[in-house]
């Protein structure tokens, strides 16, 4: 099988996907194989990319603004059927099963939970339509702004994409994070530990605090003599390690 060599933009989901080679068409994707089976599929898959053609992408705009406007001008009355999920025993890995189950009344609902009510469910049904068309609009204007910027474009280079990712990658790995930073602190405090126990004694005559960033130069000297140097450079470390994160 060959390798694709380009990317490009699903015209219905939005996504960066592989091109086939010699049809130019985006790969199929979208799909699941649960249980071995190939389930599923975008919309997009086998049609062309963005960057050469966007009859499907003003399409689907069309079609997720029209059915995002019904949503919202729906009322709880209208919300005829609720579905409510009954736990049905559990699979073979031990995980918790479900069903389905619609009911149309307020008797179908308190026969599965006698405490709830089919209108409270309507209005819950209702709460969930009216975020599904905000999605609706979102990813509208998403697709709207890839017509922008990508329609015409040329395809992503998978080598070229390979190459940045990398740089991306290699870039992150370089810049500390709070977790290192904290095993630095950490190891930090570690050695002025050691260096409070060889003067304990003058510690704790000097009233001086365990944690580093609560230490006051004048009682280092006061506390460690001549390692306060030492001391005085753990600080300095300490405080290099935290300036690095911003």
């Amino acid at each position: 099988m060959t390798k694709h060599t380009h990317k490009g933009t699903c015209q219905i989901c939005g996504r960066t996907q592989a091109v086939d080679n010699k049809r130019g068409t985006i790969a199929k994707h979208g799909y699941t194989v649960d249980w071995g089976y190939f389930s599923g599929q975008c919309e997009g898959s086998d049609e062309l990319p963005l960057e050469v053609s966007k009859e499907l992408t003003v399409a689907t705009i069309a079609r997720c603004e029209d059915r995002a406007e019904m949503l919202l001008e729906m009322t709880a009355e209208d919300v005829k059927v609720v579905v409510l999920k009954i736990r049905e025993g559990r699979d073979y890995r031990g995980r918790p099963q479900y069903k389905m189950v619609e009911c149309r009344n307020d008797d179908e609902v308190k026969a599965i939970e006698p405490y709830s009510n089919f209108e409270s469910k309507q209005r819950t049904a209702l709460l969930g339509l009216h975020s599904e068309a905000r999605h609706l609009f979102a990813h509208a204007r998403d697709l709207a702004g890839l017509i922008s910027n990508r329609h015409g474009q040329e395809l992503f280079e998978v080598k070229r994409l390979e190459e940045q990712a990398a740089a991306e990658r290699a870039e992150k790995a370089a810049k500390p994070t709070k977790a290192s930073v904290k095993r630095i602190v950490e190891g930090l405090n570690r050695e002025f530990s050691k260096l409070r126990d060889e003067h304990r004694s003058a510690c704790y005559s000097a009233d001086v605090p365990f944690y580093l960033h609560q230490y006051r130069a004048a009682k280092h000297g006061a506390a460690f003599g001549e390692d306060a140097a030492k001391v005085e450079a753990l600080v300095e470390k300490m405080n290099e390690a935290k300036a690095s994160l911003k």
